[in-house]
């Protein structure tokens, strides 16, 4: 099966939302295990939830509930006793529930606006097409407007010609 330019640009295009999603989760763990070293003490949440946000915002839903669920292990795994673990607590357990419904909410929130904000550019696109219409309607409108006058007045001479001829034959 062949495969189109455009079909391959769109993979390579969605290929690299992803592939953002994880360079920013390696990021913020990045930035992560550094305020770990240097202050000792794990980062907050708010620090993976930009990250998310931020894929989110300019990758799309995919790549942001792909970031979710990265981050959520990379928390478990690096920075949650038993570190370097999957071994999850139960006391640890409504933190990440918590964690995890905010970045879906996140994500969901960014979604929607993207979609409103898809919706709204291909209302405009279908003004434009329309007022392209009316501008064509308009001007053919005005070339027949000019074309009738042109017609009344040459009508207009031409029994304003006839009538001194008519009335030379009736006297």
């Amino acid at each position: 099966m062949k495969l189109s330019v455009v079909s391959l640009r769109c993979r390579g295009l969605a290929t690299t939302k992803y592939v953002v999603a994880v360079a920013t989760v390696g990021t913020a763990m990045s930035g992560g295990m550094l305020f770990h070293s240097l202050l000792g003490f794990a980062p907050s949440a708010s620090l993976f939830s930009c990250g998310i946000m931020f894929v989110a915002w300019f990758s799309g839903t995919g790549p942001g509930l792909l970031a979710t669920v990265l981050t959520i292990l990379a928390f478990d795994y690096f920075f949650l006793p038993p570190v370097y673990s999957f071994a999850l607590p139960l006391k640890d357990i409504p933190q990440l529930v918590l964690f995890a419904v905010a970045a879906i909410f996140v994500v969901s929130l960014c979604a929607a606006q993207r979609k409103s904000a898809d919706e709204l550019k291909r209302m405009r696109d279908e003004q434009r097409i329309a007022l392209q219409q009316l501008k064509y309607i308009n001007k053919r409108l005005l070339r027949e407007i000019a074309e009738r006058k042109l017609a009344e007045d040459r009508a207009g001479l031409a029994e304003a010609a006839l009538r001194p001829a008519a009335c030379s034959t009736s006297g």
